[in-house]
């Protein structure tokens, strides 16, 4: 758009410089025949003088210098508008390139950052779920805890299981678990053989793994 305005002032600038020598032309062609029919014919048997053109006189050569003086001038500058105008293109080129990058990689942060957001909800809603399924010993319930695992040690592994079976119905597993985290290994695996809940023996197993005993 700026290319074509651009083009059309210097071609209005062109045709008025067009105009104007072409009217130079005209003026001094114009006044030529004038000026012979003014002067006085040369006497009988005289050489007739050469005439000279006033289109060579020393004031049209100065208007056709200045003339084409300025033409080069219009010129140099249409050049110099067009190399301005194609850097500039080239830098929007440039700069719209660049503005695509900046928006790809927006896009692909804002996805990384949804990723992680939603890594870190996972994270919370694991370490929240481990929260309620560990078992935790506190402090003073260690020592009763201890001496009744002993207990549970020298008991018979058929009426051990029996009880841990039982105190399971009540709602106690939580203290069957932490009754066995204290008990040797041996007697525990007696104890769990001998539940006759193969589902129940398995959890207990596995609520083991969960103890946390506070310091």
């Amino acid at each position: 758009m700026r290319s074509g305005k651009l083009k059309i002032v210097v071609l209005a600038v062109l045709g008025g410089i067009a105009f104007a020598g072409a009217f130079l032309v005209s003026r001094h062609f114009g006044t030529a025949p004038a000026q012979a029919s003014a002067q006085v014919p040369p006497p009988s048997g005289a050489a007739a003088p050469v005439p000279v053109s006033p289109l060579f006189d020393a004031a049209t050569l100065t208007e056709q210098r200045a003339l084409q003086s300025l033409i080069r001038d219009v010129r140099a500058k249409l050049r110099g508008c067009e190399k301005r105008e194609t850097a500039i293109g080239e830098e929007e080129r440039r700069l719209t390139i660049a503005r695509q990058d900046i928006e790809k990689q927006a896009q692909e942060l804002e996805k990384l950052r949804v990723e992680l957001a939603t890594n870190t909800s996972q994270l919370k809603q694991a370490h929240d779920e481990l929260q309620r399924s560990r078992v935790a010993i506190r402090q003073e319930e260690q020592t009763n805890l201890k001496r009744a695992a002993a207990i549970y040690d020298k008991m018979a592994s058929d009426a051990a299981g029996r009880i841990f079976e039982s105190m399971c119905k009540d709602n106690r597993e939580a203290d069957a678990v932490k009754i066995l985290h204290y008990m040797t290994e041996r007697a525990v695996a007696k104890v769990l053989a001998a539940v006759t809940d193969e589902a129940l023996a398995a959890q207990l197993s596995a609520q083991m793994k969960r103890i946390h005993v506070e310091e």
